[in-house]
C-alpha cells in the first residue's frame, strides 16, 4: 500500500536553531489537503503512530474539524498519547455535545468540556511535565486561550511511546499535528500557530468557553449560599451557559435568580487563583443585569479569618454589557484566593463574561 510521509517535529523550542524532524508513515488514502495544510481524513478508522523515542514530557498541538454529529452516548476519541502506564486522551463531540480531554489510569480521570460546532476548525494544545514529586502536570489550551492546569495526583506515567488518531465514531479531519519533546514556549507558539496573541490570564476559562458535561464552566463552581431549608436549588436560581448574547466568544455565564430571599438564598459563582505578596494586579470583566433591584456583588478575598478582602464592591445595574476594572496589590502570598460573583437575594437575570486577572507593574 502506498504510504504518505507525515512530519512530526520533535525538538526544544527554546533553541529554534535545532529541530529534529521525524518521518512516520500514514496510508495515503487518509491524507487530504486542509486549510491548515496536509491533514488526515478519518471516518471510523484508527491510525497508530509509533514515536521514534519515548517522551517523558512534551507538547502536542492539533487542529480538529468534525463533519458528523454525535450523541451524548457516543463519545468520540480524536487523539490519544499512549504509554504503558496510562494515556492522555482527547475526546470530541460535535454540535452541542461537549468535547472532553482526560488522562486515564485505572480509575483516575480528568475531564473538561468545550461546546463546538461541526465544519469549523478548533486548535487544541496540551503540555505535560512532571514536578519534583513525580506528579504529572497538564496544561490545556483551546483556540489560543488557556483552559486550565491540573496536577494529577498519581505516580509518573511511563513515557509516551505512541500517538493514536481517530476512533470508530469520529468522522472529520485532523491537521497541523505537532509534537515537541518538552513543554514549549506557549505564548510564542500560540502566536505563530493561531495567528492571535496569547493573553496571559491568571483566571482559567475566564471567557466561559469550556464547559463540562454537567453544563458547568471548567474551573468555576456554582452554589447557593445561606440555603433556606424549604427551597430547592432549582427554586432559587438557574445557572446557564448562554450562547445567545455573549460579550465575546461563543458563551458567557448567565444566572437567573427566581427567589428573592433577602438574607437567604444567594446564588454565587466562584473560582480560585494564586496571588503573590507585593504583586500588583488588574481584574477586569464584563457584566450585565436585567430586572434586578440591586446589583450583584464582586468579592475577591483571602480565606484566612480576619483578612480584608482584596476587592469588595457592588456592580452597577445596566441592561447592556458594562466593562469593569479594578487594581489591587496583594499583601500576602495566597495560594487559593477566592474570586466570587454573588447575588444577595435579588430576583432577576445577570451575566458575566471575559474575566481577566493580570499581573501589572507596581
Amino acid at each position: 500500500m502506498q504510504a504518505y510521509k507525515l512530519l512530526i517535529i520533535l525538538g526544544l523550542v527554546i533553541s529554534t536553531s535545532y529541530c529534529e524532524e521525524i518521518s512516520v508513515s500514514i496510508p495515503a488514502k487518509y491524507v487530504v489537503k486542509t486549510e491548515k495544510g496536509d491533514g488526515i481524513a478519518l471516518a471510523g478508522q484508527v491510525v497508530n503512530i509509533e514515536l521514534p523515542k519515548p517522551l517523558e514530557e512534551g507538547t502536542v498541538s492539533v487542529w480538529v474539524k468534525s463533519s458528523k454529529e454525535t450523541t451524548p452516548e457516543n463519545t468520540t476519541n480524536i487523539l490519544a498519547l499512549v504509554g504503558d502506564g496510562g494515556y492522555f486522551e482527547f475526546l470530541y463531540h460535535a454540535g452541542k455535545i461537549p468535547m472532553v480531554y482526560g488522562f486515564f489510569k485505572e480509575k483516575d480521570s480528568l475531564s473538561n468540556g468545550q461546546q463546538v460546532s461541526p465544519a469549523q476548525s478548533y486548535n487544541w494544545i496540551f503540555c505535560w511535565k512532571t514536578d519534583t514529586n513525580k506528579n504529572v502536570i497538564g496544561s490545556f489550551y483551546f483556540n489560543g486561550k488557556k483552559i486550565g492546569e491540573k496536577k494529577l495526583k498519581m505516580p509518573k506515567i511511563n513515557p509516551i511511546a505512541k500517538i493514536r488518531l481517530g476512533s470508530k465514531n469520529f468522522t472529520g479531519e485532523l491537521s497541523g499535528l505537532k509534537i515537541f519533546d518538552s513543554a514549549i514556549d506557549i505564548p510564542k507558539f500560540i502566536g505563530s500557530e493561531t495567528g492571535t496573541a496569547y493573553e496571559n490570564n491568571l483566571i482559567s476559562n475566564g471567557g466561559f468557553e469550556a464547559i463540562n458535561s454537567n453544563g458547568v464552566p471548567y474551573g468555576w463552581l456554582h452554589d447557593i449560599w445561606n440555603m433556606p431549608a424549604d427551597k430547592s436549588r432549582e427554586e432559587i436560581a438557574i445557572f446557564k451557559i448562554n450562547n445567545e448574547t455573549p460579550k465575546s466568544g461563543n458563551y458567557c455565564q448567565q444566572i437567573s435568580t427566581i427567589f428573592s430571599g433577602g438574607r437567604q438564598a444567594w446564588p454565587v459563582i466562584f473560582t480560585y487563583v494564586p496571588l503573590k505578596k507585593g504583586q500588583k494586579y488588574q481584574l477586569s470583566f464584563s457584566s450585565r443585569q436585567t430586572g434586578m433591584a440591586d446589583g450583584p456583588t464582586l468579592l475577591f478575598r483571602c480565606n484566612q479569618k480576619g483578612t480584608v478582602p482584596y476587592i469588595h464592591t457592588k456592580l452597577s445595574i445596566a441592561d447592556k454589557w458594562t466593562s469593569n476594572s479594578y487594581e489591587f496589590t496583594s499583601p500576602r502570598d495566597d495560594e487559593k484566593a477566592q474570586l466570587i460573583f454573588l447575588n444577595h437575594g435579588n430576583s432577576g437575570n445577570w451575566w458575566i463574561d471575559d474575566v481577566v486577572l493580570k499581573e501589572i507593574n507596581n
